[in-house]
């Protein structure tokens, strides 16, 4: 019921390691004055090949020791998570127990070259315990400027119904926003009710609502493509006028959805029907999109027919 509404969020605990790179700095030109002049005094120089090479050296160690760290890891069954680490010469650190918006800063540095739009702390809430201690790691995650990331799930608090002295701050909040939104609503529905009897009255739209004190906008164009101009338009227009009959005013929009703060009323003026050109750039590029569809969706279906008919088992599951 409405106790459901007022919860906590879940509460983790972490033991964890962030690797950085070390990079050897990289060489200064002896002679400042040879800088080329007609670049800003700000602008980045270009790197040099050698140190472009040295830093990839560096990252593939890098992403090599990783990996080592993941093998003794499992080799202990996940046991040692600290002295391990401490062997590699890396910094232990712990969280306190916090919520996903809460994690520490060095705990939310950004996924580097996710296929997922999945975030750290996605990642590290994703984390499912099972009867297997390795359940409790979260594997090498990519991170930042080729950073690693790997943590340790010490402790978890679920999410449970706030008590009341806990909820009656946020059940305030709500009943204050409802009431709101209910007050907005009715004085939108009453406001489209005298617009509509002042046109039945021969008034336009635009007489009728400046003389309610109405601020009015006209939109050109408001086809399926239409986007916001700003935020004295609403996101939903184009919807809004979708299957409306010209000349007539739309159900008023309360924006935002959640917490509105406005609400705008939308009149067609008038609707027109017209043929978009597709031109031969657009076509061709959709249909190179299908053909590489359907090659992946082919491939896929060779690899699952061949993985099934070579009877593959995992034998070792993490």
């Amino acid at each position: 019921g409405v106790q459901d509404g007022f919860t906590t969020e879940p509460k983790r605990k972490f033991t964890y390691v962030l690797v950085s790179p070390k990079y050897t700095e990289a060489p200064k030109p002896a002679d400042a004055k040879a800088a080329d002049p007609a670049k800003p005094a700000d602008a980045k120089p270009s790197e040099d090949p050698k140190v472009l090479e040295d830093r990839r050296k560096v990252d593939l160690a890098l992403s090599g020791q990783v990996e080592k760290f993941i093998d003794k890891l499992d080799e202990s069954k996940g046991e040692g998570f600290a002295d391990v680490a401490k062997g590699f010469g890396w910094e232990v650190k712990s969280s306190d127990l916090v919520s996903a918006g809460t994690l520490p800063d060095d705990l939310k540095l950004p996924v580097r070259s996710s296929t997922s739009a999945k975030k750290t702390e996605d990642l590290l809430f994703d984390i499912q315990v099972t009867s297997d201690p390795l359940s409790k790691i979260s594997g090498a995650i990519p991170v930042g400027d080729n950073q690693w990331i790997v943590a340790r799930l010490d402790k978890e608090e679920a999410s449970r119904v706030k008590t009341f002295d806990e909820a009656k701050a946020d059940a305030r909040k709500q009943y204050i926003s409802e009431k709101a939104r209910e007050a907005m609503r009715l004085a939108a529905d009453d406001t489209v009710k005298k617009l509509k009897d002042a046109a039945a009255s021969g008034k336009s739209f635009a007489d009728a609502a400046k003389e309610l004190g109405l601020e009015v906008k006209t939109v050109a164009s408001a086809g399926a493509n239409h986007r916001p101009d700003g935020d004295d338009e609403p996101a939903g227009l184009s919807r809004a006028v979708a299957m409306l009959d010209a000349g007539s005013i739309a159900d008023p929009l309360l924006e935002p959805v959640k917490s509105p703060t406005r609400a705008f009323l939308v009149h067609l003026t008038k609707r027109e029907v017209y043929k978009q050109e597709t031109p031969e750039a657009a076509l061709q590029a959709q249909i190179k999109s299908a053909e590489s569809s359907n090659a992946k969706m082919a491939f896929m279906a060779w690899l699952g027919a061949k993985t099934e008919s070579a009877k593959i088992e995992r034998l070792y599951k993490r």
